[in-house]
């Protein structure tokens, strides 16, 4: 079943094996991994990479009336919401980390969360991760199916040398 994705320029959503996937570039990666016989994750985990928060500020924003102080109804000022990053596919053991964002078109928000997640991800790996585990993190980001190909050509090898 085919439906437009409004969230991603060009992108035209389709369900998989009973997933539903945001873009053709995902089922294209998804199929890729299965002939490959690598099993990774669809996007299953969310990164915070900025915490909501209270601006300790006034905040006045421009409306049809002129200024106005942006406030809730109940009086208190607005909340930033949290910045957050989901890749598409992971896959992970102790010894390694493996992210795969399928791009077709990058949006003018995408670099900056990739940014934070490779600042994130760089935090973690400094503090040994989750148990203290120390692993090597890699990150792909193929935006054709012959980067796919040759991505999960990298990834077999990475995951046979241990490289």
């Amino acid at each position: 079943m085919k439906t437009v994705n409004k969230k991603i320029k060009n992108a035209t959503s389709l369900v998989y094996k009973g997933v539903q996937y945001k873009s053709n570039l995902e089922v294209s990666c998804k199929k890729a991994l299965d002939i490959a016989g690598l099993q990774f994750a669809y996007e299953t985990e969310k990164f915070n990479l900025i915490e909501s928060f209270t601006p300790a500020l006034h905040f006045y924003q421009s409306t049809k009336m002129g200024l106005k102080k942006q406030c809730k109804k109940n009086g208190s000022c607005l909340t930033m919401r949290p910045v957050s990053y989901t890749p598409d596919f992971w896959f992970g053991n102790d010894k390694i980390l493996i992210f795969i964002e399928t791009k077709g078109f990058r949006n003018d928000v995408y670099p900056y969360k990739r940014k934070l997640f490779f600042r994130h991800m760089t935090a973690y790996k400094m503090l040994g991760g989750e148990e203290g585990k120390k692993r090597e993190i890699y990150f792909f980001e193929p935006s054709n199916i012959r980067d796919i190909k040759e991505s999960i050509g990298i990834i077999k090898k990475i995951l046979n040398n241990g490289n």
